[in-house]
């Protein structure tokens, strides 16, 4: 009977031990999902604002093309003759691709200039860099040499301490 006991007290801690994580982990699942929850909304708001701005866009487009449609002045002559335009069911509406077309060849240029800006700067680095390796070796070399005298005179000015000892010693022994 009393094992019985002991073992219904000690099922009983289990029991309450189970129970106390099972809280814990709700706890833990709650507030993930409402830091997911949080998540989703802001993700839909941006989603929201992105929708909008799109609708703006779009709106602004359509106004330019009935704009376009609808004025004269504007025909399919006025293509410029670097455009190739294929599948179109109206040739009436060719003219609408005119200023994007102008648009994207004056990107073309800039981005074509900047590339050439970026190649002339890149020779120049190129060159300032191997006048400062030509520069770097030169100063190399010259070091080099330099050491080398500075031990033939170091080696000189020892021999020429040894001469002026013994002629002093010479000269002490001959007065």
């Amino acid at each position: 009977m009393v094992q019985l006991n002991d073992k219904l007290a000690r099922c009983k801690q289990k029991q309450t031990s189970l129970k106390q994580k099972y809280k814990a982990l709700c706890h833990i699942h709650k507030s993930s999902l409402i830091e997911l929850y949080n998540l989703a909304i802001q993700e839909s708001n941006s989603l929201r604002n992105d929708i909008s701005i799109l609708n703006n866009v779009i709106q602004k487009l359509n106004e330019e093309l009935s704009r376009y449609e609808t004025d004269p002045k504007h025909s399919v002559k006025d293509i410029p003759s670097s455009v190739h335009v294929t599948k179109l069911t109206n040739l009436q509406e060719v003219h609408i691709f005119e200023p994007l077309m102008k648009s994207y060849e004056t990107l073309l240029n800039d981005r074509n200039l900047l590339l050439d800006k970026y190649k002339q700067e890149t020779a120049q680095l190129r060159n300032q860099v191997k006048s400062t390796e030509d520069e770097n070796h030169s100063l190399r070399k010259m070091l080099r040499e330099s050491e080398s005298h500075a031990v033939i005179n170091e080696h000189k000015m020892e021999s020429l301490s040894i001469n002026r000892d013994l002629l002093a010693e010479q000269n002490e022994v001959g007065t």
